[in-house]
């Protein structure tokens, strides 16, 4: 409907994760008070990773784990209230949606919740139930449904072997040993930084009484399980990256809140610290990351922004710490909530935009915009076993309103082709006369490309 442009590539990214942290609000707020349940959301939606990084990507990622979170809850739901048939039901039709986006991991995820939660509540039995049965063939009646019209256009022997190398390659036995055991030491303090602030409130797994307090509410104890038994699965891999785990992230902060008031109701060391923290430390962090965005930028500042941005400051200022009570006790998490929000203004106006003129997408798309004024009047195809990176692709699409599609027959002359230099090498050991119109270089610039048209004989 918005055609082919950077805007309609990022939108469904940012409506997924306003429907991400709705969905968030919605479950959680049967567990826990409205207001904390709104404060959960606003951490998902401010943490670091989210707000400075995945929000601004065109990526399937939060659509994905939005998905992944749903069959959380509703396996969850059904948990507590002992009602599996709708659990099964929905969480494996999501399952089939996941499957169909990103292959084997939805399976994964579905596979090891379901047993994590039947464990948990002593009800292995249900894997042989009705219901159970019934939610197995609606995952397997969407996947054939969705194979059944796809292998029409498209080869299933191609599909499933790039299925099975994309997800064996990110296992261990895939990797040197070393690269494994690196992972494994520096998975959490990379996870730590890349979700903060508020994993910050991960101390709660170094005090006596956290698994304790995590039996008093069957909520949080199904929670942790599901949150732990899954994150193992990316422990042990090497080629995880944060984006991967974006539906757990909102499972470990409910987990971390809900220690964090249990510690406060005990009168623990734990929450004093983690009252300092959030309201001192991050205060003077989050100017510091202001003072950072601000002498990176090369933009005047506009008086009147700045101006209105200090004024709203100063009096969410006065609300938080002379009005607590309006907070009902998550004063000082909402506090860094809006600075957060504030430092993502500063961000936009100040750092984006000298950061857009330095990329190297924005030098690619300059070159795909000379490349289109040559080569506008004929069609332009990728040769066979070229790899050409995604987002030349859509600069290309973008300009040109059609699909670039791949040759895989003989060239003609009229044509004009994209090939990487391995391919190209080729067809010159073939005593092909061309024509060279332009080289390029890839998004890791180091790469090139070739576009080129044969010459007439």
């Amino acid at each position: 409907l918005l055609g082919v442009s950077e805007f309609s590539t990022r939108l469904p990214a940012v409506l997924s994760l306003y429907g991400f942290a709705f969905s968030i609000f919605y479950f959680f707020k049967k567990h826990i008070k409205k207001t904390e349940a709104t404060l959960i959301a606003l951490m998902f939606l401010s943490c670091g990773r989210i707000l400075f990084w995945d929000s601004m990507l065109g990526l399937i990622d939060i659509f994905y784990s939005w998905t992944c979170f749903l069959c959380f809850m509703w396996l969850l739901d059904g948990a507590l209230r002992d009602k599996w048939g709708k659990a099964f039901l929905l969480s494996y039709s999501f399952a089939a949606i996941g499957v169909l986006m990103k292959g084997l991991p939805s399976v994964m995820f579905q596979g090891i919740s379901v047993f994590v939660l039947l464990t948990a509540t002593k009800k292995l039995k249900k894997l042989f139930s009705i219901p159970h049965i019934l939610g197995v063939f609606s995952f397997l009646a969407l996947i054939t449904a969705y194979f059944y019209f796809y292998q029409q256009h498209n080869s299933l022997d191609v599909y499933f072997t790039t299925l099975w190398a994309e997800s064996s390659s990110r296992t261990p036995l895939e990797h040197k040993a070393l690269r494994s055991i690196l992972h494994f030491l520096k998975f959490h303090p990379d996870m730590l930084f890349h979700f903060a602030p508020w994993t910050l409130l991960s101390i709660a797994f170094f005090h006596k009484k956290f698994f304790h307090f995590l039996k008093e509410k069957k909520t949080t104890f199904f929670l942790f399980f599901l949150f732990i038994a899954n994150l193992i699965v990316y422990w042990i891999s090497p080629s995880t990256i944060p984006r991967y785990l974006i539906m757990l992230i909102p499972l470990s902060f409910f987990i971390f809140y809900f220690y964090y008031q249990k510690a406060k109701e005990n009168h623990l060391i734990h929450s004093k610290i983690i009252d300092f923290i959030f309201s001192y430390v991050a205060v003077f962090a989050l100017l510091g990351m202001l003072w950072f965005i601000r002498i990176h930028s090369t933009k005047e500042i506009d008086v009147i922004s700045i101006s209105l941005i200090s004024a709203i400051s100063l009096f969410f200022l006065y609300l938080l710490f002379f009005k607590k009570s309006v907070f009902e006790g998550i004063h000082s998490f909402l506090f860094v909530v809006i600075l957060l929000f504030i430092v993502r203004i500063f961000f936009n106006l100040y750092f984006l935009p000298d950061k857009t003129a330095k990329m190297w997408e924005t030098k690619q798309k300059s070159m795909v915009k000379e490349i289109h004024s040559i080569t506008k009047e004929k069609e332009l195809l990728i040769l066979h076993n070229s790899n050409v990176d995604h987002t030349a692709i859509m600069y290309f699409e973008m300009l040109r309103q059609e699909t670039l599609r791949i040759e895989h027959g003989e060239m003609k002359t009229n044509n004009y082709y994209i090939a990487t230099k391995e391919v190209l090498d080729n067809i010159k050991k073939q005593n092909r006369e061309i024509k060279m119109v332009y080289e390029f270089f890839m998004i890791d610039q180091w790469r090139p490309l070739y576009v080129f048209t044969l010459k007439n004989t």
